[in-house]
């Protein structure tokens, strides 16, 4: 169905006679972002549901190790968005050769930053895998964390560049000068931002996860859910709020 669609607009734009580079690119990132969503719970998705049917720990009790049996999901989520991933990143690189072929002003910036971005989208892809796995294994509730790796791989170096954008544009207007931060400056910032963040996510995860991931397969069997920060500041609180009414109460 995407690869229709993609034809399909490719076919229209060739009819009506002009093919411009924004065209691919603006599908190409709007399939990257889709497949971003979809990757963290097509990675997770058979890792819970053996944890709901206790078949985990015997997975784990086999000669694979806990990082191969992680490995295996993330190279699952990959065969199962491979065409995909190739129609994306096809889009991506037919926008770089046609920037090189219309050469409009400013061409050669635009032609780095998408080859720089489509080795970015392949970094993001295994990141945000591992780290939605290293979400949901160390979540309370694991079904609620699937999309914390999508967060923090894909929007939190958006977020981050937004608010380093905002806090110099405030300053500038205060100091009475004009905003310096241009798309020039913002798209390689957002780039050195998103490269170094998933760098550092995917080494982590990949450092935790075996280590949490045998600890998950048998946590069904505790007796007590590990609580979360919230819950203890909670039980915390309450604590504090009976230990002054118990004492000003035996004082009365």
């Amino acid at each position: 169905m995407i690869s229709f669609f993609v034809m399909a607009i490719v076919a229209a734009t060739l009819f009506r006679g002009s093919f411009e580079p924004i065209i691919p690119i603006g599908m190409g990132l709007i399939l990257v972002f889709l497949l971003q969503l979809a990757f963290g719970q097509a990675a997770t998705s058979q890792l819970l549901r053996e944890y709901e049917q206790g078949t985990l720990e015997m997975i784990l009790s086999t000669p694979l190790s806990a990082r191969e049996v992680a490995h295996g999901q993330i190279a699952a989520a990959f065969r199962q968005h491979r065409s995909a991933c190739a129609t994306a990143f096809l889009l991506l690189w037919a926008g770089v050769i046609l920037f090189a072929w219309q050469r409009p002003p400013g061409w050669w910036l635009w032609l780095i930053i998408l080859i720089a971005y489509s080795g970015l989208f392949l970094l993001q892809l295994p990141a945000i895998g591992w780290l939605s796995i290293w979400s949901v294994v160390k979540a309370p509730e694991p079904k609620k964390a699937v999309s914390a790796g999508f967060f923090m791989i894909s929007m939190l170096p958006a977020l981050i560049c937004g608010v380093i954008a905002a806090s110099v544009n405030f300053l500038c207007w205060l100091a009475g000068t004009g905003f310096p931060l241009g798309p020039h400056l913002l798209v390689p910032l957002l780039l050195i931002l998103a490269f170094g963040n998933s760098v550092y996510w995917l080494r982590r995860a990949k450092r935790e996860v075996p280590q949490e991931l045998r600890l998950f397969a048998f946590r069904r069997y505790t007796p007590h859910e590990p609580t979360t920060f919230f819950a203890q500041l909670g039980k915390l609180a309450g604590r504090c709020f009976a230990t002054l009414f118990l004492r000003k109460k035996s004082s009365l």
